[in-house]
């Protein structure tokens, strides 16, 4: 484009250099990333408004900033952690350590200046123990422990929560499953199957709340059948096991759903049972 433009007798020039855009958004960041890959070149042409910019060769627009993900994410704050510790550690030299110090022998000296005289001899004190706690403190090495500790601290904080969530995800699901399982889901589609023991939770409760009083519902029974089994339950437990036990048909098979206030409500209920089984004396 450069040769065509300077055959037609235009003044045009070709520009090497990079085009970035790639926006790292953590907070405290807050700058593009430029990498070996954002390496570019383009074509400037003086025109009577000056020298504009042409770029045949891109197909993404110049001001177009990619959106990250949850793993591009995850790197940008791997990239923020390591410029940090770049900026405040690697290039914290000699010369910032010394300037450091004299701001705070400085200001120490206004402050017993501005004060009286009575505490002149106190203020004065105080600052000669500062100025050596600070020389004694912001040596290369300490500083150079600490905060590599401390960064070290951070990183391994973000892998454990991240590690964390993900383990925290798969533990649901395999409750789920193993609630699904109890239930008599397993022959159903996986969406279908985790969807129903979300909702049916309150009936594996019960059934478990039941079996600690050697209460078990044989596998060839379907939950009504077994509900008119357990005749010999006080009645106002029993009653409780029929309604929750109807609802259970009505989600399995009705479509219903349950708010969280529902279940709630039908934890309450599940309580009332084990309360009534261990005041008449249920437990075996």
């Amino acid at each position: 484009m450069t040769m065509l433009c300077q055959s037609l007798g235009m003044d045009a020039r070709m520009v090497v250099g990079l085009k970035c855009d790639e926006y790292n958004a953590t907070p405290g960041a807050d700058y593009y990333i430029v990498r070996q890959s954002h390496a570019h070149a383009w074509v400037e042409v003086r025109t009577p408004n000056g020298w504009e910019t042409f770029d045949p060769t891109s197909s993404r627009e110049a001001e177009t900033v990619q959106q990250a993900g949850l793993w591009q994410k995850v790197k940008h704050l791997l990239d923020y952690l390591e410029y940090t510790w770049a900026n405040s550690v690697v290039a914290y030299d000699r010369e910032d350590q010394n300037n450091v110090i004299k701001t705070a022998e400085a200001r120490l000296t206004n402050i017993g200046i501005r004060g009286t005289q009575a505490a002149a001899d106190s203020k004065s004190w105080l600052k000669d123990s500062l100025r050596n706690w600070l020389r004694t403190w912001f040596t290369e090495t300490n500083f150079f422990i600490v905060s590599s500790k401390l960064l070290s601290l951070l990183i391994y904080l973000a892998f454990a929560a991240a590690f964390g969530a993900v383990g925290g995800f798969f533990w649901q699901k395999w409750k789920l499953r193993q609630r699904a399982r109890r239930i008599g889901l397993e022959n159903m589609p996986t969406s279908a199957k985790l969807r129903l023991a979300r909702q049916l939770g309150f009936y594996d409760d019960l059934v478990q709340l039941l079996e600690r009083y050697n209460i078990v519902r044989p596998r060839h029974q379907t939950p009504m059948e077994f509900s008119d089994s357990i005749t010999f339950l006080p009645n106002e437990a029993y009653d409780r096991v029929r309604r929750l036990t109807q609802i259970f048909y009505r989600i399995r098979y009705g479509g219903h759903q349950i708010s969280y206030r529902q279940r709630n409500r039908l934890n309450r209920v599940i309580n009332e049972v084990g309360e009534t089984l261990e005041r008449r004396g249920a437990r075996v």
